[in-house]
Order: structure tokens, then C-alpha cells, then sequence
């Protein structure tokens, strides 16, 4: 009842004051939500122009929703700005965002020791003139975005304190000219002594260096051992190859695009700690140098690798599971038990070729594209029949023009696969068994073995018995798509006959270009087919072979599109001679 009055005086005082206002706040003792009275605190910013330039003679704040004093944003072509900052200002989230002045001057002056915000301090500013090497940091904790998109800014900040910042997430992301010293080292400042940025208690760096073009400074002292997020940190960096090998990431769990497409980046990051990350998706994708080993990484908690050596252009290491033992510790490396998306991870990698045979893919959902226009991939020659595929649904493109790809992968557990789309397409080489594949599931197969050039294995429908379990192999009673499946596949001629197609609505161009098929489909279900033109544009299937489609069929269609053809250029023709006929008779005139 007490608590309950309390609450009550208190929101009669906030309607009565009209310069306080309520705000929320954590009890740090008991840990739960209370009510605080603020006062709200504000100041409108003065300007004036003197000799052309713009200058901020008094600098604005207002109380933000945190109860915070923040500072006023500046005005875009701000010169000059007072030299003393008014001590209630603790937060200068956006102050010079934005700014087009290439020059600040009193900014140097600042007194900044009760600042805990610089979020988006720079953001987007064309500064360049401006000295923060005497700003005191050592009470900041977010400096999130401070020099992101700044486009001239490579000033001086060696010396700063950065020990109680907790977030750096996309400092210099896309940074355009920043490339300054900002190692940790000691400091001396007369009687004061600290470490230059000491990141000891950041916990994101997630895109901090992203997009930056000139960035290629020593960072290797950074204690990183807090950091939880490194997600695209060094991604799309032009310049950046400086030795990460010491870096504690004990606490990182996401390195997603860590390295997507850093250009240069070719460094030791083998004995990294990286039992707890749990999202490797992207990290390596598109980098055009990195080759290193990391054999040893400890990949036990990661869930998703989508895309992790995609268009990957120089890696081609061993990344097989295997028992490593390391300071009196023994554990699996490239344990991929937790892993449930493997989609593109090597899609476009034009050189790996390793065997991977031993991963356990036992929760993999999505392999789709995970080989796709991987042109050298073959497992280095071994099979890939021990990979337990059972939970997975997408295989779709995943040998998509994996050109030399040709193992055997007859036992895989196909009974959850849901889309086979483009499966084997272009894969040139593949022609392997694999009649028992249990396909129940699936509902599309368009393009599956389109272009598969050398494929001619049996795939029809039968019986099969492994022990104690029974099904069907290659029921496609559920696949409604069948569109290019065996398009160009000019080796392929094997009996389907007991396919049962009763589902399938779409058999567009199905044969078309496989000039050794000639296999009789007479009794195929296709009731519901709908679009079945070019089904088999060859001679050698013969059309007695096909299905008895109930729309007009592909040789009735090309009888009707050349006699337009011939009747429009017969109409054009005429006109020709008609108008040929007319100008000679006005010449003889």
C-alpha cells in the first residue's frame, strides 16, 4: 500500500511540474524498474555570422529520454563553436553528425571528462582541421558509430582513454582517410598514468573498421578478452592486413562476415579461441587473399556457416574434423554437430578442395548452393557417402555447376529433402548411384539434372529394404514441378516409367536438348500438368513415348507459330512488292 501511494504523489508532482518529468530507472540493490523524478533541463543553441563564417556563440542542449543532458546537434556549416562545454552535458550523441565545415575550432578546448556518450559524435562529417588529442575519454562507454562515414577526419587520437568504453560497434565503419596509431600502450601525462585505448571492457566491435578504405594500422595489443560480437568487423576493408594472432576472443560468439571481402587481409589467426562462437556465416566470403590454416579452430557451438568460404578466391586449407590436443586440453576440431546451415558455404570457391568427408552434418536443415560454381570440389577424391543428411530440407543448386564433382553420395538420407531445384545442374562430371535416394518428400525438381551432362544412373521408382526400414526409393508423388529436369542431359536414357506424376503441373521443356532419351512415358499421370511446351523438342524421343497431355502438344504448337510466322511474312512481303509497284508507275509520271 505504502509503494502504491508512492507511486500515485509521484505522478501527481510530474502533472504539476512542468519542467520534470518521470523516467524509469533499474534499482541497482534490488534489481527492479522504479520511477524518478528528473528535472528536464534544456537550452536552445546561439548563432552568428561573422566574416562568412558561422559561428556558435552558446551551445544548446536538452534533457533526452534516458534523463540525460545531450547536447544540441550543431548546424551543418558550423566554424567555430564556444570554447568551454558547459559541465551538465554528459551526452554528445550526433553533436558535428553531419557537418560540411572542414574545420572546428574551441572543440579542442573541451573539458570532456563527464562525457559517457559519443555515439554518432561524427557521424557523416566532412571535418577534417579539428584536434581531440587532449579529449578526456576515460569516462565514455559508447562511442558506437563516433566516425562512421566521416570523410576526411585522420586526426590524431593515440593517446585516448578508452577503458570504460563498452561499445565501439561500427566506430570507423566506411571511415574514408582514418588511419591513425590506436594501439594499446602506456601513457604518461605528467602525475597521470593510464593505457591508451585499453578496450579491455568493449563488448561489441561488430562493423568497427567495415568499408574503411585507408585503415591498415597496429591494433595487435587489444585486449579483446570481453568482446562478445566481431560480426563484419574488418568487412569490405581495402587496406587492412595487420596481425591479429594474439587476440582473445574467448567470449566472441558471432564472427558472421568478419572478413567479407576484406581484400588484403592474409594474417595467422590459427590459435584463436573460438569454442564459443556460434555464427560463422559469411566470415571468409569473397576475400581475395586470406589462405591461412585454422585447422584447429574449435567450431563446436556454431550453428551457421551459410556462406562462409563463398567466392572465397585463394582459401583452400584443411578444415577436417579431427582430435586436437592443446595445453593440456583435448577437444574435436570442425566439430560441425551443432551446424544447421550450410547453404553457399563454398558456393563460387574456384579453388577449395579439400576432404571435408569426416563433418558431421547430422543437423544441417540447408545445404542449397553449398556447391554451387565450387568449379574445382571433387573432396579431394574421396566419398561423401558417410555425411548424414537426414534433417535436411534445401538441397537445392547444391552442385549447381560443380564441374568436377564426382563422388559417391548414394547413402545419403534424402527423407526430409523437400527442393532438388537445379541439384545437379551443370554438374558435368556427376554420375553416380543413387537409386535408393528416398525423394517422398520432395515438390520440386525443376532443373535437376539440367545440363548434367554425363549423368545416366537408374532413378525409377522401386522398393527398397535397409534392414528394418522400408520405402520407396524415388517416389515423386509429391513433386509438382518438373520443369528442365533432364534439359540438355544429352547421356541420359533410363527407364521412369514407374514415376507417378499425378502431382506435377509444370513439365515446360522437361526433355528438351537430351537427345539419347527414348523411353516410353505413355502411362504417366499428367492430369494436372498445365504447361508441358518443348517437352521434348528432339527427334529421337519418339511422341508415341509420351504422356498423354490434355493441352496441345509441342508438335501441334510448332505447326501454329510457323504458319503465323509465314502468314505475317507473306503480309510483309506483299506490301514490298505493293509499294515497290507504286513508286515505279509515279517515276514513269
Amino acid at each position: 500500500m505504502k509503494k502504491l501511494l508512492t507511486f500515485i504523489s509521484l505522478l501527481t508532482i510530474s502533472s504539476t511540474a512542468l519542467s520534470s518529468s518521470l523516467v524509469f530507472q533499474t534499482n541497482k540493490s534490488d534489481n527492479i524498474l522504479v520511477l524518478k523524478q528528473v528535472e528536464k533541463k534544456s537550452q536552445k543553441a546561439d548563432y552568428k555570422t561573422e566574416k562568412g563564417k558561422l559561428i556558435c556563440t552558446k551551445i544548446g542542449y536538452f534533457t533526452n529520454d534516458k534523463g540525460e543532458i545531450q547536447i544540441e546537434r550543431f548546424l551543418p556549416k558550423t566554424e567555430q563553436v564556444p570554447e568551454i562545454l558547459p559541465e551538465i552535458i554528459t551526452n554528445l550523441t550526433d553533436a558535428f553528425r553531419s557537418v560540411t565545415s572542414k574545420e572546428i575550432k574551441g572543440v579542442e578546448k573541451w573539458n570532456t571528462e563527464k562525457i559517457t556518450s559519443m555515439n554518432h559524435t561524427f557521424y557523416n562529417s566532412s571535418i577534417s582541421n579539428i584536434d581531440l588529442s587532449n579529449w578526456n575519454t576515460s569516462n565514455v562507454n559508447d562511442m558506437s558509430f563516433m566516425f562512421a562515414k566521416t570523410k576526411a577526419f585522420n586526426n590524431d587520437i593515440s593517446n585516448w582513454n578508452t577503458s570504460s568504453v563498452i561499445n565501439m560497434n561500427s566506430m570507423f565503419e566506411e571511415s574514408q582517410a582514418f588511419n591513425q596509431n590506436i594501439n594499446t600502450k602506456p601513457v604518461e601525462k605528467g602525475d597521470l598514468k593510464y593505457t591508451a585505448w585499453d578496450v579491455s571492457k568493449v563488448t561489441s566491435m561488430s562493423k568497427m573498421f567495415a568499408n574503411t578504405k585507408v585503415f591498415d594500422g597496429d591494433i595487435s595489443k587489444w585486449n579483446t578478452e570481453k568482446v562478445t560480437d566481431m560480426s563484419g568487423m574488418f568487412s569490405n576493408t581495402k587496406a587492412f592486413n595487420n596481425s591479429l594472432k594474439d587476440w582473445n576472443l574467448n567470449s566472441v560468439t558471432n564472427l558472421s562476415s568478419m572478413f567479407d571481402s576484406a581484400e588484403l587481409f592474409n594474417q595467422e589467426i590459427g590459435n584463436w579461441n573460438t569454442s564459443n562462437v556460434t555464427d560463422m556465416s559469411k566470415m571468409f566470403s569473397r576475400t581475395k587473399a586470406f589462405n591461412k590454416d585454422i585447422s584447429s579452430w574449435n567450431t563446436s557451438k556454431v550453428q551457421n556457416m551459410s556462406g562462409m568460404f563463398e567466392n572465397a578466391q585463394s582459401f583452400n586449407q584443411d578444415i577436417q574434423q579431427k582430435e586436437i590436443k592443446k595445453d593440456e586440453q583435448t577437444y574435436t576440431a570442425w566439430d560441425t554437430s551443432k551446424v544447421n546451415n550450410m547453404s553457399k558455404m563454398f558456393a563460387d570457391n574456384n579453388i577449395f578442395n579439400k576432404d571435408i568427408s569426416s563433418w558431421n552434418t547430422s543437423n544441417v536443415t540447408n545445404m542449397s548452393y553449398m556447391f554451387s560454381s565450387a568449379s574445382k570440389f571433387n573432396n579431394d577424391g574421396k566419398s561423401l557417402n558417410t555425411w548424414n543428411t537426414s534433417k535436411v530440407t534445401d538441397m537445392s543448386l547444391m552442385f549447381d555447376a560443380a564441374i568436377e564433382f564426382n563422388q559417391e553420395i548414394g547413402n545419403w538420407d534424402t527423407s526430409n529433402a523437400e527442393n532438388m531445384n537445379g541439384m545437379f545442374q551443370n554438374a558435368r562430371s556427376f554420375n553416380r548411384d543413387i537409386s535408393n535416394w528416398n525423394t517422398s518428400k520432395v515438390t520440386d525438381m525443376q532443373a535437376m539434372f539440367n545440363k548434367a551432362s554425363n549423368f545416366n544412373q537408374n532413378i525409377n521408382t522401386k522398393p527398397v529394404e535397409k534392414g528394418e526400414l522400408k520405402y520407396t526409393a524415388w517416389d515423386v508423388s509429391n513433386v509438382t514441378n518438373m520443369q528442365t529436369m533432364f534439359r540438355e542431359a544429352i547421356q541420359f536414357n533410363q527407364d521412369i516409367s514407374k514415376w507417378n506424376t499425378e502431382n506435377v503441373t509444370d513439365m515446360y521443356a522437361m526433355f528438351e536438348g537430351a537427345i539419347g532419351f527414348n523411353q516410353n512415358l505413355s502411362k504417366w499421370n499428367v492430369s494436372k500438368v498445365t504447361n508441358s511446351d518443348n517437352f521434348a523438342s528432339v527427334s529421337n524421343f519418339e511422341q508415341k513415348n509420351w504422356p498423354k497431355f490434355n493441352v496441345p502438344n509441342q508438335k501441334t504448337n510448332k505447326i501454329k507459330w510457323q504458319t503465323i510466322v509465314f502468314i505475317f511474312a507473306s503480309v510483309l512481303v506483299l506490301i514490298a512488292v505493293v509499294y515497290m509497284f507504286i513508286t515505279s508507275r509515279k517515276k514513269r509520271k
